[in-house]
């Protein structure tokens, strides 16, 4: 039986499976650039899931403007460490972006990988 078939909706699955390869993955949600909840698997609740994604929406928005003032280009992720959590995020297009929350012991670099991976599978289904 596909995860489908249990109501997960396509951008359900992809981040069900980056979730899956991943020990001490908590969840992944997709948030668009107003921080609107487009998708999320996991263990939490949506709700948990939405306050801390939006917030690390308005980091990256933050970082795309500064960084491009100053040359960089368009930052396409970002990894963080944290006491209790650890969070990947990258950007799927201009408009939406995908958070991954992790345990503290969590493989960060491995999970980057894995969410980069999945970039073009969920701007496909865009």
């Amino acid at each position: 039986m596909s995860q489908q078939e249990y109501g997960l909706s396509v951008f359900g699955e992809i981040l069900a499976g980056i979730i899956s390869e991943i020990p001490q993955a908590h969840s992944a949600i997709i948030v668009d650039y107003e921080c609107e909840m487009i998708d999320a698997v996991g263990n939490q609740a949506r709700l948990d899931l939405a306050l801390p994604a939006a917030h690390w929406g308005t980091l990256q928005l933050m970082l795309q403007r500064r960084f491009a003032e100053l040359g960089f280009g368009q930052a396409r992720s970002i990894e963080a460490r944290f006491g209790e959590h650890n969070i990947t995020l990258a950007a799927i297009s201009a408009e939406y972006f995908v958070v991954v929350l992790l345990g503290p012991l969590a493989n960060l670099a491995h999970a980057a990988y894995l969410l980069r991976r999945a970039l073009p599978r969920l701007l496909e289904q865009m």
